[in-house]
């Protein structure tokens, strides 16, 4: 665990708030407490009704409720609090309310030297338009506020519902940062892409299939992932696929991947990187490797991108920056597909500098 540091002076902490009753309004924002807290039993009631975020602080959200109890004192305390919070006036993905349901329990020392908190987090409920995140059990945490935080988050596992109504399950190993050094270890199962998380998430859905209302199967999806800075920056993600098509999009992507492994790695260089994509399917492959600087407007510097279609078309492009803006070393052969259309697709790729430079900027 995180090393407490040792008491000094006053101690803020064992302060007593009797009859902790406030009734402030600022515009139309309402906030409201009732009762003490300081003591064991006390019981602090909070009730905050904040349609106009802006006028409390500027550029902090949209809107917010909180409505709760917070009960014992500082140094032992549990809360149950359940509200929302909006980001901006819209209905849209990423600004809609999020609304959630939190009950906790900790403990606090230090505050006026160097803070520090460990606790728990019993239940915790979020949603967000059709998505619905539920804990499946208690979270241990810590944090602590010295010059460089600290803070650690210990096991965990979560249910999270997506767009289609499909469940996934989370299994968080653990995750932790001191400083300049992170890390976080854990797993998903069964994750759903459903059509509707795709047009949720405005990705390519054809408009005869809108039109048509057209029903895929949901593709599930296991993702791992390993994250690890210690300054330098190391994101690996391995990805193992269920079902028969590998987005449920029309038309189809050609890609039969059931395996996929993502190796994001930071040199000691801060702002270049290295990308390692690779994937397996019965007719299908990836392997991908670049070098890329993200102090320069052209992100990849170098590098190779070679990609397997399960209908026997290809894509393969290779070179430095300066090549793989001119385009000149795009390869895309399909040795199946002879009718015209599959023809048109390969001279549009093969005469297309955007081709590249898309699959380069990828």
């Amino acid at each position: 665990g995180i090393q407490e540091q040792p008491n000094q002076g006053f101690v803020l902490e064992d302060v007593i708030f009797e009859r902790a009753n406030i009734n402030l309004r600022v515009g139309d924002n309402h906030i409201q407490t009732q009762g003490e807290f300081g003591q064991t039993g006390d019981n602090l009631r909070v009730d905050a009704e904040l349609p106009k975020l802006e006028h409390v602080w500027q550029k902090i959200g949209y809107a917010a409720q909180v409505k709760g109890d917070l009960q014992g004192s500082v140094r032992e305390h549990s809360l149950n609090l359940n509200g929302y919070y909006q980001v901006a006036d819209s209905q849209e993905l990423g600004q809609a309310p999020i609304a959630f349901d939190i009950q906790g329990s900790g403990t606090a020392k230090d505050l006026l030297q160097i803070p520090f908190w460990r606790g728990s987090l019993d239940q915790l409920q979020v949603k967000h338009l059709d998505f619905a995140l539920d804990s499946a059990g208690k979270m241990a945490a810590e944090v602590l506020l010295d010059n460089a935080i600290q803070w650690q988050v210990g096991e965990a596992e979560f249910r999270l519902k997506v767009p289609g109504d499909k469940v996934a399950s989370i299994k968080h190993q653990g995750s932790s940062q001191s400083g300049a050094v992170l890390s976080s270890i854990g797993e998903v199962k069964q994750l759903a892409v459903s059509q509707k998380l795709m047009q949720l998430l405005n990705l390519p859905l054809d408009e005869q299939s809108r039109a048509s209302k057209t029903k895929y199967d949901d593709v599930l999806y296991d993702i791992k992932w390993n994250l690890a800075q210690s300054p330098a920056l190391k994101l690996q993600l391995e990805l193992q696929r269920q079902g028969k098509r590998f987005l449920p999009i029309n038309p189809d992507i050609p890609l039969d991947i059931k395996q996929l492994t993502v190796l994001l790695e930071q040199t000691e260089q801060s702002q270049l990187y290295r990308l390692k994509v690779q994937g397996e399917g019965e007719k299908s492959s990836v392997d991908v490797d670049l070098n890329m600087d993200a102090s320069t407007s052209f992100l990849v510097q170098d590098g190779h991108a070679d990609i397997q279609f399960s209908d026997d078309s290809s894509l393969r492009v290779q070179g430095n920056s300066s090549v793989l803006q001119d385009a000149t070393a795009l390869e895309a052969i399909s040795r199946a597909r002879t009718d015209k259309n599959a023809q048109a697709q390969r001279q549009s790729a093969e005469q297309t500098p955007a081709s590249a430079q898309t699959l380069a900027s990828g």
